[in-house]
């Protein structure tokens, strides 16, 4: 059975605005969600994202396609994607 169109655009609402991601990615187990995916749970453009990330407000890590670690991101500052720890809020370490 299909679920109608207009039950995921409300469910879709009820996820955009009234839940906390934190809690909501901690019910099961995420340990990195990219930083596109993360903009588009919270709804927050994506540059703001990568904005907190590279200021520290989120816990984030730079990744290669491999997924392997990229420590030196800004010498090259395309290479990779961002990824965030979503079990820490905002502003914590």
């Amino acid at each position: 059975m299909e679920i109608d169109k207009l039950v995921l655009k409300k469910i879709e609402y009820s996820i955009k605005y009234h839940a906390d991601v934190s809690v909501t990615l901690n019910t099961a187990y995420v340990p990195e969600i990219s930083s596109s995916k993360y903009a588009d749970i919270i709804g927050l453009p994506h540059k703001k994202i990568k904005e907190w990330c590279i200021k520290g407000a989120l816990t984030c890590r730079r990744l290669d396609n491999n997924g392997n670690e990229i420590f030196d991101w800004r010498i090259n500052s395309k290479l990779g994607r961002w990824y965030i720890d979503p079990s820490k809020r905002i502003g914590e370490f």
